[in-house]
């Protein structure tokens, strides 16, 4: 019995000791030359990972190096590069129309859930090789959300009806008379006399 107690006792603090990581919202991809998209299709993550021009030009971590024997012309960064579900299925920059940094992280943010249970959020964790625990941002999402039971309502075959009771004694009882309360009688003048 000792050793199935120490056995059992082993097993709850290992699994209680794993570390449990909750990974942030991302919105930023991306390494030299980030981009931002605040979407949840990875169709647009690999398209805009992938270089605009391919491979040409781009060497020793420049965004584009050309030259020949008399000029040598280098581009560390690119454009910004902002992509959102809404313009062109996420695969157009919509940083030329205006949208910015900020609409990318709301837009990443929207689709996080404000209200959730942890076991929920548990359901969803995934192990890593190290023994943590990641749990991604939109974890509860994943499934459809909650989900409401509606029960119709049925009512009792024998419904109580209240109850008052008043004691005799109670009613038995004689009023009690008015307090009288004395009153402050102001001097009179001589004007109120006459």
């Amino acid at each position: 019995m000792r050793f199935v107690a120490v056995a059992c006792l082993l097993c709850v603090t290992s699994f209680t000791s794993a570390q449990l990581v909750f990974e942030p919202v991302q919105y930023q991809y991306g390494g030299q030359n980030p981009f931002y998209y605040g979407g949840s299709n990875p169709r647009v993550i690999a398209r805009a990972n992938q270089p605009a021009c391919g491979d040409y030009g781009r060497v020793h971590g420049w965004a584009f190096v050309s030259g020949n024997d008399i000029t040598h012309r280098e581009v560390g960064t690119e454009p910004l590069r902002v992509y959102t579900d809404c313009v062109g299925r996420g695969f157009t920059n919509a940083a030329i129309y205006g949208y910015s940094v900020d609409d990318a992280r709301n837009e990443a943010y929207q689709s996080v859930p404000l209200v959730f249970r942890m076991r929920d959020l548990l359901a969803h964790a995934q192990p890593v090789s190290d023994g943590t625990w990641v749990v991604p941002p939109t974890a509860p999402l994943n499934d459809g959300g909650g989900t409401i039971e509606i029960k119709p309502y049925v009512r009792p075959a024998h419904t109580p009806h209240p109850v008052l009771i008043i004691p005799k004694e109670m009613l038995d009882q004689p009023t009690p008379a008015p307090k009288k309360v004395a009153l402050w009688d102001r001097p009179r003048t001589d004007k109120q006399a006459s």
